[in-house]
């Protein structure tokens, strides 16, 4: 089946994933952390090779590709790395095991009274503060617009792990519009 788009989140879910080869895009890093799919991990540029080091040699929750003497990936090196995270050796069970200690710490940290919830609703409490000063007359209290959307959807599973909030950000001279990606410990101003 080939779809224009699907919810990477709802893969990732899947009971019948036995891993993900990923370019260790941020988002997807912490997808498969939250999720608890082992990684094969092919970073390409920037922060991606960051995010590879962390799945393997931080959280062991995958293995990294390595590149022959070009730079080049081959056909042989994907299968041993897939034989890696999915076999049933010392590194195969070592990993697996790995991603399940994370998987629950995620989901741990993402509950009702977790750091996540914590961290979360105390910097929504500083930015409503910060518009509140600027702008008394601003319509609505916006900690209690942000909380009563992020409180409707108080189980914790996988997409609900996934919190992306729009922030108006006010300064003195101009409105600008700051996004911010909040996932259980990463909080990214773009």
């Amino acid at each position: 089946m080939v779809v224009p788009w699907c919810s990477q989140v709802e893969v990732l879910s899947h009971p019948s994933l036995g891993c993900f080869v990923t370019h260790c895009g941020w988002n997807s890093t912490l997808e498969s952390l939250v999720t608890g799919v082992p990684v094969v991990a092919f970073p390409q540029w920037t922060d991606q090779g960051t995010s590879a080091k962390l799945i393997e040699d931080v959280w062991g929750t995958g293995v990294r590709v390595s590149g022959n003497e070009e730079g080049i990936v081959e056909r042989d090196e994907i299968v041993r790395c897939l034989d890696l995270v999915m076999g049933d050796d010392e590194k195969g069970m070592e990993v697996k095991k790995n991603v399940e200690k994370w998987k629950g710490l995620a989901r741990e940290v993402a509950m009702k009274g977790g750091s996540m919830d914590m961290n979360l609703k105390a910097f929504v409490d500083d930015v409503a503060q910060v518009i509140a000063s600027k702008f008394p007359f601003f319509p609505f209290q916006i900690s209690f617009f942000f909380f009563q959307s992020l409180n409707s959807n108080s189980n914790v599973n996988s997409v609900g792990l996934m919190v992306r909030m729009f922030i108006v950000s006010i300064s003195s001279s101009h409105i600008s519009c700051v996004i911010v990606r909040i996932l259980f410990l990463n909080l990214s101003i773009c």
